[in-house]
């Protein structure tokens, strides 16, 4: 794609590039790679009825704010290759100028299609039936763009190619420096969630890892996320965010949240000191294997299955057991298989977790809080041999957390 470059600067002795320029929208559009959507550490396409309207900025020949890119390539006499880029910031409104692009070259200019023709035209292609699920077009916005002969859709991309957006790009920035810079960019935006923020982290260490024996590694941006993190999992599902809260927590010796883990990830303090020996691709692999031991431990009852595998068991459970086995570095160590092997679904005592649960759900506390407490005190007295009960994990304030 042909750019104009309005400055260069070289960076980190020159091995990254950053780059202001500008370029034309429709061909910036038209050049995008059919899954520029589905960059690894971008977040979902997310809800928004302001940016839903972005066109209108164009047709008002109103600027705007500068899209954010990163290339594997570098820019030379004047040209982007488009199928080197991934948007760091501006994914919301590039998808959403993007849908009115797919519209216009999906009917080719036929004006003569009726509402109920485009609709299913749309319905029909992988492209326009994801636009319509995550609400981007609608039967509203189709009929308004594709009135009077497609009368509203043929101005916009009129306007479209008569129209340039400004853009930065860096070249040449590692795994890690693209991820904080996409954190930095996407800061203050509320659509960025701790979870997706903390996945990002991480997911160097995850992304070329080929999973086996059934295992699914599901992140926040995945379909089936929600569903996962309610309990409604399959064998073998389990999330990016449980696995680092479980192993954060078994090398911490203590039950950690999302929010504690990216802290002490933003630091630098003890992850990149006393971690950075844990996260390697062989290790995460033993590790998960670990957490598919409970699960099929637990397989007969899938109300305990999904219970043991929650956020807040996981890491209670692991900071118990990286206690007693003071955090040995090797997953496949028989002193932690040792240890997943005690619990059972009689041991672990379900229903007297629920009940000690309720009542707490009655009361003015931080819930999450207090159960990763208990579960951890109570599965350290469990691998010591010691009768614990659950109400009294649950209130014993003497009992180291």
């Amino acid at each position: 794609m042909r750019i104009k470059t309005y400055e260069t600067k070289g960076l980190h002795d020159g091995r990254v590039i950053w780059t202001l320029g500008a370029c034309n929208l429709y061909d910036y559009l038209s050049g995008l790679r059919p899954d520029f959507f589905d960059f690894d550490i971008q977040r979902r396409i997310v809800k928004n009825d302001y940016l839903d309207k972005i066109w209108h900025s164009v047709l008002d020949d109103d600027p705007m704010p500068a899209f954010s890119f990163t290339s594997t390539s570098k820019i030379s006499d004047n040209r982007l290759d488009m199928t080197d880029i991934e948007i760091l910031d501006g994914l919301q409104r590039t998808y959403r100028l993007w849908a009115i692009y797919y519209l216009d070259s999906l009917l080719q200019g036929d004006s003569d299609l009726s509402f109920d023709e485009i609709y299913s035209l749309l319905k029909q292609s992988s492209e326009g039936h994801r636009l319509i699920d995550c609400k981007v077009l609608n039967r509203s916005k189709i009929r308004k763009l594709t009135a009077d002969n497609n009368a509203l859709l043929k101005r916009i991309i009129v306007k479209y190619k008569d129209y340039d957006i400004t853009f930065n790009v860096w070249s040449g920035l590692t795994d890690e420096e693209i991820v904080a810079k996409m954190l930095t960019l996407n800061a203050g935006q509320r659509s960025v969630t701790s979870t997706h923020q903390y996945e990002l982290m991480f997911l160097h260490y995850f992304k070329s890892i080929s999973w086996s024996d059934g295992i699914k590694i599901i992140r926040e941006k995945d379909p089936r996320y929600n569903d996962v993190k309610n309990g409604n999992r399959r064998q073998g599902e389990f999330l990016m965010s449980s696995v680092v809260i479980a192993m954060q927590s078994y090398i911490q010796n203590r039950p950690l949240r999302i929010n504690q883990v990216n802290k002490l990830r933003i630091d630098d303090d003890i992850v990149e000191e006393r971690s950075s020996g844990y996260f390697s691709q062989n290790k995460i692999v033993s590790f998960v294997k670990l957490l598919q031991a409970i699960e099929r431990k637990f397989n007969r009852n899938s109300d305990i299955q999904a219970w043991m595998l929650k956020d807040t068991t996981l890491s209670g459970l692991f900071a118990a057991i990286g206690l007693m086995v003071q955090s040995s570095e090797d997953f496949n160590n028989s002193e932690i298989t040792r240890y997943i092997e005690m619990i059972s679904p009689e041991n672990v005592k379900w229903n007297e977790f629920q009940k000690s649960y309720q009542e707490l759900s009655s009361m003015s506390t931080n819930v999450g809080n207090a159960v990763r407490k208990a579960c951890f005190r109570y599965f350290k007295n469990l691998f010591i041999q010691e009768s614990y009960p659950w109400h009294r994990a649950f209130t014993d304030k003497n009992e180291k957390k």
